[in-house]
């Protein structure tokens, strides 16, 4: 969050659902990206949402990162205490959906630019393809 680089990932619900290998595909695609840049720490902090979150699609995705990119180092993925998981994140959701009830356009469009102040937030639009079932992965 220090760096105001924020990226988001988006889809319409007629591609894929909302669920925890859509929330897994989507740390997948942020950690390649970053990994080919040379990153090798990564650092998640999550709310408590098991639909989503934490659950062991997500961590078999993890998994699965750190044997198949040999740059990922450290993967680190902390919870917030139930009933504190409001964060500075959650501004991110709110200046998208205030400017989505101003424009009459799709969500990603105005998410790239309402930042007018700050560098604009970088968008991920999910194809179909870039989803991914985790469950394969996870430990039996």
């Amino acid at each position: 969050m220090s760096s105001q680089d924020l990226q988001c990932y988006m889809w319409p619900e007629h591609i894929s659902a909302r669920g925890s290998n859509q929330i897994a595909s989507c740390l997948w695609h942020y950690i390649q990206m970053h990994a080919s840049l040379g990153k090798t720490v990564f650092n998640f902090i999550s709310d408590n949402c098991a639909g989503q979150n934490r659950n062991r699609f997500v961590d078999a995705m993890f998994w699965f990162c750190m044997k198949t990119m040999p740059v990922a180092a450290k993967i680190e993925h902390g919870f917030l205490e139930v009933g504190h998981t409001q964060n500075e994140n959650d501004s991110v959701h709110s200046v998208i959906a205030q400017a989505a009830k101003r424009i009459p356009v799709y969500t990603a469009t105005v998410a790239r630019g309402e930042r007018r102040n700050k560098r604009p937030y970088t968008v991920k639009e999910m194809t179909a393809q870039d989803f991914f079932d985790f469950r394969r992965f996870q430990r039996k």
